[in-house]
């Protein structure tokens, strides 16, 4: 017969979809941590991610007000959990256990529900058009009062993104090529629009030129010298 904590791995693999670090037990009864307490982000819960933890963990009160989850601080210290499980176990249900499988498989049964709670056995809902990349990462701790019914719990997860999925991946490259042929084709008939505007405006230049009577230099000269009349002896 399973052991709680192999239990409760496969129940950490089976809804979060990965496996955990490591999974710790704890015997030890943190029902007197008030809810307060516990919903407070200052709590040292990573006391509870290692292999030895004590009762200090059971008088800690807050220094401040709680601060924002999404502060860096409260940020860098959730993330070091993540991937660890933790199981607090009072004394005297841990001695219970011990002689008791359907007890164990009925605790093991009431965190499953905690794990199932926080994320669901099916797959993670996103947006319509977009896709979860990476792998996301949980950290759980149950706190289990003498009758194998959860006192405290907590669950957080982190990593991966959700970006767009591959058919709309081909859609934005689809559009940024139309996008640069649009760009090069306006390129071109700006090009052609602004030829067709200088020699008209040249056109027309050379057309009131000729209307005012004005001559260039080099063709007045071309005049001189084909018309003898135009040559005078300078007294």
């Amino acid at each position: 017969m399973a052991g709680l904590v192999e239990l409760c791995r496969g129940a950490f693999e089976r809804y979060f979809g990965s496996v955990a670090e490591k999974t710790y037990h704890h015997v030890m009864d943190a029902t007197s941590i008030s809810q307060q307490n516990w919903c407070h982000e200052d709590f040292p819960f990573d006391k509870f991610f290692s292999d030895e933890t004590d009762d200090s963990v059971l008088a800690w009160q807050p220094k401040r007000a709680t601060p924002s989850p999404l502060s860096p601080e409260i940020q860098t210290k959730t993330g070091a959990t993540l991937g660890k499980n933790a199981i607090v176990v009072p004394p005297a249900l841990d001695e219970k256990m011990k002689d008791d499988p359907a007890l164990r498989e009925k605790v093991a049964a009431n965190i499953a529900q905690v794990y199932a709670f926080h994320v669901g056995s099916g797959p993670r809902p996103v947006l319509p058009g977009t896709k979860f990349y990476g792998t996301r990462l949980y950290s759980a701790i149950v706190v289990l009062n003498e009758n194998g019914e959860v006192k405290h719990c907590r669950v957080s997860g982190g990593g991966g993104w959700i970006g767009p999925d591959e058919k709309t991946l081909r859609q934005i490259e689809q559009e940024q090529k139309r996008k640069a042929k649009r760009k090069a084709e306006n390129h071109l008939l700006n090009e052609k629009a602004s030829m067709r505007y200088f020699e008209t405006c040249r056109v027309l230049f050379q057309n009131d030129a000729v209307e005012d009577g004005f001559v260039r230099p080099q063709d007045s000269v071309r005049e001189s010298a084909g018309n003898p009349d135009s040559l005078r002896t300078i007294p």
